[in-house]
């Protein structure tokens, strides 16, 4: 059975999403996670890859990414096979990381898109990883609410703009608990 084609051009934003094998607990530490979101960082650099959210669970992710001059492919492989590297040489291991390939939806509306920031950020919360909205912290939701810097390579500009503040934004979230 052939593989179904990835939805990708110039220009495309996407909600990517994957899962670990087996349903293990992948992001277990801070160094995991810190080592994770190092190489989501270089996303940008190498790939031309925009990173607009963020969410990372024990076990599986969460990513808004914009893709400017495409190339969705290619990012993801390098940021799933490096940190499987990762993973496997700091746990003394070998063998596959993830369930299988990411799963990843265009987004195409500005509607979905903003929506979409809200469900990466209130990941935890319904997960029972957290008590509040926006205290665990591997979600790019502090770079939104002015907790912390946009680590130079989280864009927020484009969804700030979409709420209009970060009061705005943070009454929509919980807003979302209703």
């Amino acid at each position: 059975m052939a593989r179904r084609l990835r939805l990708d051009h110039p220009g495309a934003r996407h909600h990517v999403y994957n899962r670990s094998a087996r349903r293990e607990q992948l992001f277990t530490t801070d160094s995991h996670c810190a080592a994770f979101m190092h190489v989501l960082a270089q996303l940008g650099p190498l790939f031309g890859v925009r990173v607009h959210g963020y969410a990372l669970m024990p076990n599986h992710f969460h990513l808004m990414l914009s893709c400017p001059r495409g190339g969705l492919p290619h990012a993801m492989q390098y940021l799933q096979s490096r940190y499987s590297r990762h993973v496997n040489d700091v746990g003394g291991r070998d063998g596959p990381v993830w369930r299988g390939r990411y799963r990843n939806r265009l987004v195409e509306t500005e509607e979905y898109w903003r929506h979409l920031l809200t469900y990466l950020h209130l990941n935890p919360t319904r997960a029972g990883l957290e008590e509040a909205p926006g205290t665990w912290a591997w979600t790019s939701h502090a770079s939104y609410v002015g907790r912390r810097s946009s680590r130079g390579w989280v864009e927020t500009d484009e969804l700030r703009r979409l709420y209009g503040s970060p009061k705005a934004y943070q009454a929509y979230l919980v807003d979302q608990l209703a």
